[in-house]
């Protein structure tokens, strides 16, 4: 659109790539102004002011992982011209990754979504431009699940564009938009009484309900999507609806795109991994990383996080064996039904592996060595709980041999060594064989990251 200072989709590519740079803000305007005359063939004749998401207080103690940068451009010649973009980061590091797993495919609060309705609002209130501002949000990946549901919920946009986005989720919304949850009742009232029942209900009819809920706030969002990301092969799963303009390209002309294969998985294989990703969710809240995953599988990082050798385990061993106590007794009772849901899937390998094969992502040899390496690992996760649950039960006196109280003090030790011992061989296997399917599937995921990200889409854009 000819009335936006960035007006293509190459132009707007090109600058979310830039802002994923981190340059310091007179870097990134050089940069922006060089991009802008080699792009357009015209300078850039705007005054630019730019804005990190770091700098604003209201963010200041945020911990949902957003990143954003603002761009306001502002010209006295084109009074009609004055424009903040707000380019809301994609998956960058470790906790936009919790957070992908936990709100997105579990269907958690979408906190990002709030704090780029947040970072908008607080640049529109630093750049205090003179006359109302068109307000264009750009996304990539993550983002756009950002910056799409903050506009279905607080309508922060005048206009929003993406590349390559993870698509809005009805389950996330159904517990972050009050308004969409109240009419979801009204229509599933089993929703009231068990929140969780939300998850029984036919997938596909949550998905048209969600879509005619938000048609009138679907307009003016534009996306561009390659056909080969693997992120929109999974938009077609339970929970996911996709608003707005869309525009399929063809990056990889080589491939022809997971998106079939991906919906030919069984929607129960796909509601165990939710289900995974919702337990994980609930022991995220709990607080920092080390007691998400203490709260989600009973494993206390933090007791062995200065062990670097047997001695450093041995010490904390007889330090603190109230301590390795419980963490034992919580992994005993946290991580089967983890691998009851993790079972559903892996005994699914035939028909994913198979599908992968028929795709001609993998061969013949390959799809073997795959099938066989989640089976080996499904078994020795079973064997490694098995023994979990028997040094659970060793810490019970009526477990140990007839011997005086006193003497428990001296089996403790050599059962856990024993036992140790047997964990550590079934870790290393269950090494091996990840180390196995992971140089099987490199090339594939080398592959996937390059259709997910810019530039393959800009390399096909300049070929139309």
């Amino acid at each position: 659109m000819n009335n936006e200072w960035l007006y293509t989709d190459k132009l707007r590519l090109r600058v979310i790539d830039l802002e994923y740079l981190g340059l310091p803000k007179e870097a990134f305007i050089d940069e922006l102004t060089d991009l802008y005359l080699k792009e357009t063939s015209m300078p850039l004749n705007a005054e630019i002011e730019v804005l990190s998401s770091s700098e604003v207080k209201a963010l200041k103690d945020d911990t949902s992982g957003y990143n954003g940068t603002a761009i306001h451009f502002r010209s006295n010649e084109r009074v009609s011209m004055d424009q903040i973009y707000i380019i809301s980061q994609g998956s960058n590091d470790i906790n936009d990754w919790y957070y992908n797993i936990s709100s997105l495919f579990g269907g958690d609060q979408a906190y990002q979504a709030n704090s780029a309705r947040i970072f908008t609002a607080e640049a529109v209130k630093t750049f205090n431009p003179a006359t109302p501002s068109l307000i264009i949000g750009l996304a990539h990946s993550l983002a756009h699940n950002n910056n799409a549901t903050a506009q279905l919920i607080y309508s922060e946009f005048n206009r929003l564009y993406s590349v390559n986005g993870a698509q809005t989720n009805v389950y996330q919304l159904a517990r972050t938009d009050r308004e969409f949850r109240s009419v979801l009742i009204m229509t599933f009232p089993q929703i009231l009484v068990d929140p969780n029942a939300i998850y029984t209900i036919s997938p596909n009819e949550l998905k048209d309900f969600a879509e005619k809920h938000y048609e009138g706030k679907s307009h003016d969002i534009y996306q561009v999507i390659s056909k080969d990301d693997p992120i929109y092969a999974l938009s077609g799963t339970r929970g996911f609806f996709t608003i707005g303009d869309v525009r399929l390209i063809d990056t990889n002309p080589e491939r022809s795109g997971l998106r079939s294969m991906v919906d030919r998985i069984p929607d129960r294989a796909v509601a165990h991994f939710q289900l995974i990703a919702q337990q994980y969710a609930i022991a995220f809240r709990s607080g920092n990383t080390r007691q998400g995953i203490e709260a989600f599988t009973g494993l206390n990082i933090e007791l062995f996080s200065d062990v670097t050798n047997i001695a450093g385990f041995l010490k904390v061993y007889f330090t603190s064996a109230a301590e390795i106590d419980a963490m034992i007794r919580n992994m005993n009772e946290r991580l089967p039904p983890l691998y009851e849901s993790l079972k559903k899937v892996t005994q699914t390998r035939e028909l994913i592996w198979g599908a992968f094969l028929e795709n001609n992502y993998i061969n013949a040899k390959e799809k073997i060595i795959l099938i066989r390496e989640t089976a080996e690992i499904e078994q020795n996760i079973g064997k490694a709980l098995d023994i979990i649950g028997k040094m659970n039960s060793r810490r019970n006196l009526s477990e140990y041999p007839k011997l005086p109280a006193q003497s428990r003090a001296r089996w403790m030790p050599v059962t856990d060594l024993y036992y140790g011992l047997r964990l550590y061989f079934l870790t290393k296997k269950m090494r091996k064989s990840f180390d196995k399917m992971k140089v099987t599937l490199h090339p594939l995921f080398t592959e996937f990251v390059s259709s997910h990200n810019i530039p393959e889409m800009l390399d096909a854009l300049e070929r139309q």
